[in-house]
């Protein structure tokens, strides 16, 4: 997944990046380059790289609130 972070107010967020393996089917990376966020994972990790993207835009977006 890439979702392109540029001329939003996430451009320069911070993102800890999120890079877990468990073994060769089960593991997940997200990382923002480039005001890009950055998501991939085994087949069964779309819910939750989409999952982390809204929970940390949202997590933003209730701090600049």
């Amino acid at each position: 997944v890439k979702i392109d972070l540029s001329e939003t107010e996430l451009a320069h967020a911070n993102f800890t990046a999120i890079d877990q393996k468990f073994s060769d089917a089960d593991w997940i990376n997200c990382q923002i380059k480039n005001q890009v966020f950055e998501g991939a994972g085994d087949s069964k990790k779309l819910e939750s790289i989409l999952g982390i993207f809204i929970d940390w835009a949202r997590q933003y977006e209730n701090q600049a609130l």
